[in-house]
């Protein structure tokens, strides 16, 4: 098998945060690499009930999907995981592997990687197929500041994609089906050094999720105090709108981490981006690079933030907020 016609596997955990939203985009990832073409793009499914999500990867033109399923798989134990993908992948052979770069598909892996040897490309935001037929990524680095350029030398190419930088794979026919494969893999001998006892859903937190929305307002450094993200608030109620927030915010429990956004938060693509009081620095901007429209208001002239930005308001966040959200009231009382 040459290097341009080696089997690409999208690697998936159903019991994952985000699942469908990461697979869809994996799998556009995975067309870009094979040409377009899906003939040498499977699916790999681990998970507890792992063959009810078969039907999604089908109707997306995925033609072979392989199952992992069971009692075993109940809780994302990711030694577990990766022993049985270690399995898999020794009796199948594929060439490239793509998986999800959030925290649990990132540390299994790690744990594939060490398991059987294999290069790791981490958190690229872009991937492709080179002329040697060696898949190359783009991924930050330094905070954000730098972008590198990395190229898999592993027989076994495995890289971890940061969602929000793929489209989501359309539907190619919703009555389409393919070939599903069930793998048995020889679990009961492993000896897991995590062992859960007792596990409890994680408490919702009260802002919304802010990956899929077409309207952002975010708050920045600018943001002094809670009062006046209070502000922020109910700027976005106006406009209907979700809040986002940067890292400071987010460590000073303005929100939830829903809501950061940038490289140790979302990658998030709106049509409107509203960012307030934040300077602009690389490792916020890589998560909004795709947004359509993006408007900045900053008291300083020269942030970071002006050179990305369709529209940059040079203010006082204390003075503009007040003065937007008086004359927004206004115009629904006109209305």
């Amino acid at each position: 098998m040459t290097e341009k016609n080696k089997k690409i596997w999208i690697v998936c955990a159903s019991n994952a945060p985000g699942f469908e939203q990461s697979a869809y985009e994996l799998i556009e990832a995975g067309r870009e690499i094979s040409d377009g073409s899906m003939e040498n793009l499977s699916c790999v499914i681990i998970g507890r009930k792992a063959s009810k999500y078969a039907d999604i990867f089908f109707k997306r033109g995925i033609k072979k999907v392989y199952i992992a399923e069971g009692e075993i798989y109940k809780n994302l134990i990711e030694e577990i995981y990766a022993d049985a993908l270690a399995q898999l992948i020794l009796e199948k052979n594929p060439g490239k592997i793509l998986l999800s770069a959030s925290k649990e598909l990132r540390t299994i892996a790690a744990r594939l990687a060490a398991k059987l040897n294999m290069g790791l490309i981490s958190d690229a935001i872009k991937i492709k197929t080179e002329a040697s037929g060696k898949t190359s990524a783009i991924k930050p680095t330094f905070g954000g500041e730098l972008m590198a350029k990395i190229e898999s030398r592993s027989q076994v190419e495995m890289i971890t994609i940061r969602e929000g930088f793929y489209s989501k794979a359309p539907l190619v026919n919703p009555a389409q089906s393919g070939e599903l494969i069930n793998f048995k893999s020889d679990l009961p001998q492993l000896n897991p050094k995590i062992k859960i006892i007792e596990s409890s859903p994680k408490p919702k937190e009260g802002d919304e999720d802010i990956s899929n929305a077409e309207i952002v307002v975010a708050a920045g450094r600018g943001i002094k105090t809670k009062e006046e993200f209070e502000m922020v608030r109910q700027l976005s109620d106006l406009l209907g709108a979700s809040v986002g927030i940067t890292r400071p915010l987010a460590d000073l429990g303005f929100a939830g981490e829903n809501c950061q956004i940038g490289i140790t938060g979302k990658t998030i693509k709106p049509k409107l981006y509203i960012a307030l009081g934040i300077s602009g620095k690389a490792h916020h901007t890589q998560g909004i690079l795709n947004a359509k429209t993006i408007i900045s208001v900053n008291k300083d002239p020269d942030a970071p933030i002006k050179e990305i930005s369709d529209y940059f308001i040079e203010a006082d966040i204390k003075e503009f907020l007040p003065a937007i959200i008086k004359k927004l009231k206004e115009l629904k009382e006109i209305e």
